[in-house]
C-alpha cells in the first residue's frame, strides 16, 4: 500500500514520515494553513531520503508559476488539485517530474489514472481539505484503474476500513495525522502508516509479469513504449529512455558527446532504480521489462531490414 503524508512543514515532520515508512511526502505551495514557500520546500526536500517521493501541491496557480516554484523547490512530483484539463498535464510533462492529478471522486467518476496524462490520481472528498469522512464505498464497486490514491477524512482509526471499502492503490492523509490544524503528530503519522500498510488491498499488488500483457512498439526508438494496462507507465517510459540512450551511445561511439555517455546511461539507470524502489517494484521485474524492450527492438530492426531487402527503393 502506497502511503503519502501531505502538508508537511518542518524537518521533524519529514523525518517522522520517512521513519514511519511513508512512500511520499507532500509540501503545500498554495494558500493553506500548511503552506510553505518554494525556498522552505527546498530545505524540506533536502531532508527527504532516497526512495521517498517529494510532491509540491498546487491549486489554481498559473502553470508558469507551478513550473517555476516546482523547480525552485526541487521536488520529484507536481500535484495539481482541482479541475485541471489534460492540457495542463501535457504542458508540464517536459519538467521530467511525476505528475499527480487530485480531484473529487464525483468529478472523476468513471476515470482511470492516466486519462489526463497524470502518473498518479488522487480522489478526494466532496470538500477537499475539510478532513471530513465521506462514503468511500461508492468507489469500491468500480474503483479506478491504475495508480490511484484515496484521500479525504482519513485517520488512523478509519484507514483500514476505508481501504477495505474503496480498494485503492494508495492513501493520502494530512489533517488526519495532526494534533491541531497544520501541526503534525509523529505518533499519528507512525500509526497511520503502520495501519495502512497492514491493510489488505488487492489493488496494491505488484503488476503481473509482462509476458501475459499486450505490447506495442512504435517505429521511432525515442518513442519506444510498451502499452500494458496494469503496468506502471512511468517505469516503462524510463526503461525506454534507458534503452534509447544505450542505443544512441552504440551508434555514435566516436562523437565527442559520447565521452559523457557513461554518465548519461548511469543517470537514467539511477532514475529507473529510484522509481522502482519508490513503488516497491521488484528488481527482477524491472530487468524482465528491460529485456522485453530489447527483444521488441530487435524484432523491429529485423522487420525493417527485411522490408528494405524486399523494397530497396524505400531506403532513405
Amino acid at each position: 500500500m502506497f502511503v503519502k503524508i501531505c502538508g508537511l512543514s518542518t524537518i521533524q515532520d519529514v523525518e517522522a514520515a520517512a521513519r514511519a515508512g511513508a512512500d511520499a511526502v507532500g509540501f503545500v505551495l498554495t494558500a493553506s494553513p500548511r503552506q510553505v514557500t518554494p525556498a522552505q520546500a527546498r530545505r524540506l526536500v533536502e531532508a527527504v531520503p532516497a526512495g521517498v517521493l517529494s510532491v509540491a501541491v498546487f491549486s489554481g496557480e498559473p502553470l508558469d508559476q507551478v513550473r517555476r516554484d516546482a523547480l525552485e523547490a526541487g521536488v520529484g512530483a507536481v500535484q495539481l488539485h482541482g479541475d485541471h484539463p489534460a492540457s495542463a498535464f501535457a504542458e508540464l510533462r517536459d519538467l521530467g517530474l511525476e505528475l499527480v492529478r487530485a480531484t473529487t471522486a464525483s468529478a472523476a467518476a468513471g476515470a482511470d489514472c492516466g486519462d489526463f496524462g497524470e502518473d498518479l490520481l488522487i480522489l478526494d472528498s466532496p470538500l477537499p481539505g475539510s478532513g471530513e469522512s465521506w462514503d468511500w464505498s461508492e468507489l469500491g464497486a468500480a474503483p479506478p484503474g491504475g495508480r490511484w490514491m484515496l484521500a479525504g477524512g482519513l485517520a488512523p482509526h478509519n484507514v483500514a476500513e476505508a481501504i477495505a471499502a474503496a480498494r485503492p492503490w494508495g492513501v493520502d492523509v494530512s489533517s488526519g495525522v495532526e494534533v491541531r490544524r497544520g501541526v503534525k503528530s509523529p505518533e499519528l503519522i507512525e500509526e497511520f502508516v503502520r495501519l495502512a500498510k497492514a491493510a489488505p488491498a488487492a489493488a496494491a499488488a505488484v503488476p503481473a509479469a509482462p509476458a501475459a500483457a499486450a505490447a506495442e512498439v512504435a517505429p521511432d526508438l525515442a518513442a519506444l513504449r510498451l502499452r500494458i494496462d496494469t503496468l506502471d507507465g512511468q517505469l516503462v517510459a524510463l526503461l525506454a529512455e534507458r534503452l534509447a540512450v544505450v542505443h544512441e551511445v552504440a551508434r555514435h561511439k566516436t562523437d565527442e558527446a559520447a565521452v559523457r555517455a557513461p554518465d548519461r546511461v548511469q543517470q537514467v539507470i539511477d532514475r529507473v532504480r529510484a522509481h522502482a524502489d519508490r513503488h516497491d517494484i521488484p528488481a527482477d521485474l524491472v530487468e524482465r521489462l528491460y529485456r522485453l524492450l530489447i527483444e521488441e527492438l530487435t524484432t523491429l530492426e529485423l522487420d525493417r531490414t527485411n522490408a528494405l531487402r524486399q523494397n530497396p527503393a524505400t531506403q532513405a
